[in-house]
């Protein structure tokens, strides 16, 4: 008897580390799915006031079961006489609110920005047209 739990014990853990170490085709699409992936950004769109941006740069993403996952913006923004450029992430909160972590510099002037106002009201629109056309 004590053999055989022996022998149940031995190929319950072999079983377990075969099924989480060695690489299977399920496995390997998965990883794939989940991999980053860098989107290229280069597009017009409008702000509240009427004002055209053009806006060109990088997003990094994840893409997985669940959907995209937005990991890091680098995009310049043009319009309205101003050239600003954004390095950093946004996270829409379950309240509909959204998060921005990063900084926003004025190319023209040299000098960083306070992201805030209309410029906060672009990079949400920004980041919602990015979830929308990826997902």
């Amino acid at each position: 008897m004590k053999k055989i739990l022996l022998l149940t014990t031995v190929l319950s853990v072999a079983s377990l580390y075969a099924n989480t170490t060695i690489p299977t085709p399920e496995k390997e699409n998965y990883a794939e799915a989940n991999a980053y992936k860098k989107i290229k950004l280069d597009y017009t769109i409008q702000d509240v006031n009427g004002t055209s941006w053009h806006i060109y740069g990088w997003v990094d993403v994840s893409i997985g079961l669940g959907g995209i996952s937005i990991n890091h913006y680098d995009v310049h923004l043009v319009g309205g006489g101003n050239h600003y450029h954004f390095v950093g992430k946004m996270a829409t909160q379950g309240n509909g609110n959204t998060d921005i972590d990063g900084t926003l510099d004025d190319v023209i002037n040299k000098k960083p920005v306070d992201i805030d106002g209309d410029i906060k009201t672009l990079l949400i629109q920004m980041n919602d047209d990015v979830i929308k056309n990826n997902s």
